[in-house]
């Protein structure tokens, strides 16, 4: 993290920016090996992927949508804007993620309602995982952005959720083609 934090070069990371940091690490981790999990059950599959490529890329540009305003919100919490210039962009990428979540909803009913229910097929198996985990953590970063949406948060802070959110959102990028688009 650089810029307003003080974490530039030539200065030292807060010990809450170390812990951020090492924290997306192990979740790097983790969804790494879920992705290659994913991979390796995709190439014992034929054909297509069967799930609603569609919602999948709604739910992509939900989320890269998102990931503007949280940028915007960084931006506007710095100590050159007004106070409160943050809030509505961090109202409207929770609201996205609230979005995200209404969607992806739909797509499970749909799933379930196509018999693509988890099973012996590792590879639903391994979809409804890495989709629930990454609701999980997105719903984790809904609640972070609407909680500092009613406070006047330091720019730090916003900086802090805003690479969370960032991270969500990306490993949302990767899961999209590894689960929607990549042929077994």
């Amino acid at each position: 993290m650089t810029g307003r934090t003080g974490a530039g070069p030539g200065t030292t990371a807060s010990p809450g920016q170390l812990g951020l940091w090492l924290f997306l690490s192990t979740e790097v981790m983790m969804f790494g090996a879920l992705l290659l999990a994913i991979t390796l059950a995709r190439l014992g599959r034929s054909g297509a992927a069967p799930f609603d490529k569609g919602l999948g890329a709604a739910n992509t540009a939900i989320l890269l949508t998102s990931s503007l305003l949280v940028a915007v919100a960084v931006e506007r919490s710095g100590p050159c804007s007004g106070p409160g210039r943050a809030r509505l962009p961090l109202v409207g990428a929770a609201a996205l993620g609230v979005a995200f979540l209404a969607v992806k909803a739909v797509e499970y009913r749909a799933d379930f309602a196509k018999g693509l229910v988890p099973g012996p097929d590792l590879f639903v198996n391994l979809y409804y995982v890495a989709t629930a985990l990454h609701a999980v953590h997105l719903t984790i970063g809904v609640a972070l952005l609407a909680g500092l949406a009613l406070v006047r948060p330091q720019p730090s802070t916003v900086e802090a959720a805003g690479l969370y959110w960032h991270f969500v959102d990306l490993v949302w990028v990767f899961l999209y083609p590894a689960l929607y688009l990549v042929p077994g």
